[in-house]
């Protein structure tokens, strides 16, 4: 039974995994996975904040499709920084809608500036199309 539950586990990781890496459109690298009981963690590399913001809506779209585990804990190296992020499932028993925050950004305020102007770049983009 034990061995049972084991591969189910490296199952469900390789096929995270699998739908991680296609939601990021390969531009997270050196991905490795680990979960407890409540969270799961993702560790990778992003060449830009472009990819992170990938990685975040991935984290978003996994979540509020397999509600397995309430949060996904993400930690990417961008550019010799760390980004630190923590995804929210919350469902909703009224209207069954799955709410999603982000609950921790830590970064230094030079990369914060740049996520932001990236995040306004991108708002400007969907607006004018």
């Amino acid at each position: 039974m034990h061995y049972y539950r084991c591969d189910l586990q490296k199952q469900w990781i390789n096929d995270y995994r699998v739908a991680f890496t296609r939601g990021t459109h390969h531009l997270i690298r050196n991905i490795s996975i680990d979960f407890n009981a409540n969270e799961i963690f993702v560790r990778g590399d992003a060449r830009t904040y472009y990819a992170a913001q990938f990685a975040i809506h991935t984290a978003k779209t996994l979540g509020s499709r397999h509600h397995r585990f309430p949060d996904t804990a993400l930690l990417l190296r961008v550019q010799d920084q760390l980004l630190d992020v923590c995804v929210r499932q919350r469902v909703d028993r009224d209207t069954s809608l799955c709410v999603v925050r982000l609950v921790k950004l830590n970064l230094r305020d030079t990369t914060v500036a740049a996520f932001r102007s990236f995040n306004n770049s991108i708002s400007q983009i969907h607006q004018t199309n």
